[in-house]
């Protein structure tokens, strides 16, 4: 009895000290109360943990500290671990554990250089993770002294992430004097860079100040044999200047918030010499030139082999954009790549309602070609915020109505979501004011002649663009459980003249779904209707899920069973 209240109180502290040390640190009130909090456990006379001997003690901090870097990491912001810092500022036995192992003193944020050095030294010859603090912290030769401390050591380094100055300077000389030149990162693994202009980047000048080199490449001189994983955030010059860091090995690649980089002359010639990339992710990261946004019908309908960019290992393509060349970049670049038809592909593009017809076509193309090698089993297709958005979603696994994932919300593009298992073919598409031409093409032609599992939801009852839902249900031979959710008001807002909004059932006798078994009709209450025009030769969502449940009441079919539920509008809903 005893041994296992022991276990259990371990475990309970345990997750305490990481909740404490994950969300303590952001603020220092919050930092302080954690710690009292943690004195109280640690000296309390009859806790578990206070008899805990200090290997143990040992293992339940560096369980936090290793979920704390897990949590932080994805941050762009700021993804340095604290957890040692609040971990040894408790009391001196805890302060005295964390000294004496030197794996806690391999996690380093670089914001004070005596520190950086006392944990360099209590390391010993452990791989080593560095965090760049903001530099709007740190001063300059603080700064330029604990880079030099850590470069003394880059070979064991196995995590970088830094930050560079927006002032015009970067650091100082060190960074290119020997003995630090032709040095291999042989254990860098993960490198992270953020904000980093070609304006600030200088080299040191023998007969004077620094000045501009254009063509140098930043860690020139270095090797980076194990690099696997490269993230680049806020990068306001050409890629060329990574250099040795774009190393052939490379496992994941994440570009954000680049726009010196153009798709045709610079990035596609790029991947080309990274055939291992198993996950690609650009999030404002694409532009075209401007011969290319002249030529984009041209490029986005040729195929020829030599243009191609072969990513055999490709398991994630991630693409999500705000500007419209950006969208058409994106489709181009779709339509450049080789990748596994078990690939995960995922592009959220919020500015196209300025393409022309004829490109719309061309980008039809460029997706149905992608999809057709898969044979999909379960579909979701949703619209959303006032009619102008599309979220096209497709699984190769089958999938049961209770292990979709939620309809997403406005352009729920977090990479962090998880919305594939990764182990087979997946295709998410959404548009914002996509034209009606290219839903009515696209919708009826999407592969889903295997489907079935399919949920349909219509968010926007006048929604302009216009979904073909009709044709949609009519393209589902081998569906078996089909979900119907649509919005429902009391009232069309209206400021001449406000009306109830009724639901007049479709004529549904000529849509013929043979394998439907199950008929799931939801209804998403609200009170008023922020569209007041409607476009009259569109058949609604709910005008089918009526037209489809009267059916089937009226024929009293056996084979399919009819379920309804209901959501009721809440105050201030739409």
């Amino acid at each position: 009895m005893m041994l296992s209240e022991g276990k259990e109180s371990v475990i309970a502290f345990g997750d305490a000290v990481r909740q404490a040390l994950v969300y303590g640190w952001i603020d220092r009130w919050k930092v302080t109360r954690d710690r009292n909090l943690l004195k109280l456990i640690a000296q309390g006379s009859r806790s578990h943990i206070a008899r805990l001997p200090s290997e143990l003690l040992a293992e339940i901090f560096h369980w936090c500290i290793l979920h704390d870097h897990a949590e932080h990491v994805r941050s762009p912001m700021d993804p340095a671990p604290r957890s040692w810092l609040t971990v040894r500022c408790v009391c001196r036995a805890w302060n005295q554990v964390v000294l004496a192992y030197p794996v806690f003193s391999t996690h380093i944020p670089l914001t004070r250089p005596r520190r950086v050095s006392d944990m360099l030294d209590r390391s010993g010859i452990l791989p080593l993770y560095i965090y760049c603090a903001p530099s709007s912290y740190l001063d300059k030769e603080d700064k330029a002294e604990m880079l030099a401390l850590v470069l003394d050591h880059f070979p064991r380094v196995a995590h970088l992430s830094l930050q560079f100055p927006f002032y015009n300077e970067l650091v100082d000389s060190r960074w290119w004097q020997a003995p630090h030149a032709d040095q291999a990162a042989s254990c860098l693994q993960s490198f992270y860079l953020r904000d980093f202009y070609l304006r600030a980047f200088s080299m040191p000048n023998s007969n004077g100040p620094p000045v501009l080199n254009q063509g140098v490449q930043l860690f020139s001189g270095y090797a980076f044999p194990a690099l696997r994983d490269l993230k680049c955030r806020g990068i306001h010059t050409p890629l060329s200047v990574l250099g040795n860091v774009l190393v052939p090995g490379l496992r994941c690649l994440h570009l954000t918030d680049i726009r010196s980089t153009p798709l045709e002359e610079e990035l596609l010639p790029l991947l080309k010499r990274l055939p291992e990339l198993e996950e690609l992710r650009f999030n404002l990261a694409l532009s075209l030139s401007e011969h290319s946004r002249d030529t984009i019908q041209y490029l986005l309908a040729t195929s020829e082999p030599s243009r191609r960019v072969e990513l055999p290992r490709l398991a994630m393509l991630y693409i999500a954009d705000n500007k419209e060349d950006a969208s058409l970049a994106g489709f181009l670049l779709l339509h450049r790549l080789s990748i596994p038809p078990s690939a995960s592909i995922e592009l959220f593009l919020l500015r196209t309602g300025g393409i022309s017809d004829a490109l719309w076509d061309a980008c039809t193309d460029v997706v149905l070609e992608k999809m057709r090698p898969v044979r999909y089993h379960a579909l979701s297709i949703s619209t959303n915020f006032a009619g102008r958005n599309v979220d096209v979603e497709l699984w190769e696994e089958p999938l049961r109505i209770e292990d979709l994932p939620p309809v997403p919300e406005l352009f729920d593009s977090s990479p962090c979501q998880t919305r594939s298992s990764g182990r087979a073919g997946h295709f998410r598409l959404e548009l914002s004011s996509p034209c009606r031409a290219f839903t009515a093409r696209l919708i009826p032609q999407l592969p889903t002649s295997y489907v079935r599992t399919a949920r349909l939801t219509d968010r926007t009852v006048g929604f302009q663009h216009g979904i073909p839902w009709d044709a949609t249900l009519s393209a589902l031979p081998s569906v078996e459980d089909l979900v119907l959710q649509y919005e429902t008001f009391k009232h069309i807002q209206s400021r001449a003249n406000p009306r109830p909004y009724q639901i007049t059932p479709a004529d549904t006798r000529s849509l013929h779904i043979p394998a439907l078994r199950t008929l799931r009709l939801y209804e998403l209450h609200h009170q008023y209707s922020q569209i007041s025009e409607f476009a009259l030769d569109i058949v609604t969502l709910g005008c089918i899920a009526h037209g489809l449940a009267k059916q089937a009441r009226e024929h009293r079919s056996e084979d399919v069973l009819v379920i309804r539920g209901a959501q009721p509008y809440r105050r201030g809903d739409v």
